[in-house]
């Protein structure tokens, strides 16, 4: 199975990796745009909060577990900002047609996220077709150019979902509590005891889903730690 490994761009399996996209992207980039310029990323550029690089691991062609694939995003703006650029997404030619790519794009979309990005910009060349569809499929639309990369005749944004952080439980209380707490709230959904556990872990999501329903869960806490159904067994949480 596809896993992503964030690491450094001077590790030696990136350094790997990147040598093996630049040397793909020489031969096939268009002769009438001149010759291919390979340049290796500023590792700082790629580091947390300005950026992140990840390595994609899956399996090499004999079977055996490798590192197949890479890409990265990184600030743009000189700073801290909004807008982070996608670099160097690539995979090994066995991986491609797999959907891999659009797994590889979407953890970078979620890490941008969570770096705070509201969009991300990407340069690419309209002789990558395979590239410039799963772009463009995935939400990417074509904007005026905003670097001066020789090596790229399109360039693509996409305006990123924004996202709630999810409220963390109370430290004074249990897990126990707190679920038990939240069922307790909510009228009509039968006895506590007969609830699957995975039951009462969705409810718990939907119950912190919405600020309006945190506060309604947290009320309903105050009320029900006393109630006698609730357990005072310690339940640590993870």
């Amino acid at each position: 199975m596809v896993t992503f490994r964030e690491t450094s761009t001077t590790v030696a399996a990136a350094v790997a990796l990147l040598t093996e996209y630049f040397g793909s992207r020489e031969l096939s980039f268009p002769s009438s745009m001149g010759e291919y310029r390979a340049t290796f990323p500023d590792p700082e550029a790629f580091e947390p909060p300005r950026g992140e690089f990840v390595v994609v691991e899956d399996v090499d062609l004999a079977g055996e577990p490798a590192d197949v694939g890479c890409g990265g995003i990184r600030q743009i703006d000189g700073g801290l900002g909004s807008r982070l650029e996608l670099k160097h997404l690539w995979l090994q030619p066995h991986l491609r047609g797999r959907g891999f790519g659009r797994l590889l794009l979407a953890e970078l979309e979620r890490r941008a996220i969570e770096l705070g990005a509201t969009e991300l910009v990407l340069d690419t060349n309209t002789s990558l077709e395979a590239a410039g569809g799963l772009y463009r499929s995935s939400g990417y639309e074509e904007i005026e150019p905003f670097n001066d990369n020789p090596n790229a005749n399109l360039w693509l944004r996409k305006v990123l979902p924004r996202t709630e952080p999810t409220p963390e439980l109370p430290n004074t209380l249990t897990l126990e509590e707190a679920f038990r707490a939240a069922l307790f709230m909510i009228e009509g959904y039968g006895d506590v005891e007969s609830w699957e556990s995975q039951d009462i872990v969705l409810l718990h999501q939907y119950m912190v889903s919405d600020p309006a329903r945190w506060d309604d869960w947290q009320n309903a806490v105050v009320k029900a730690l006393d109630h006698p159904e609730i357990s005072s067994d310690p339940c640590p949480r993870d």
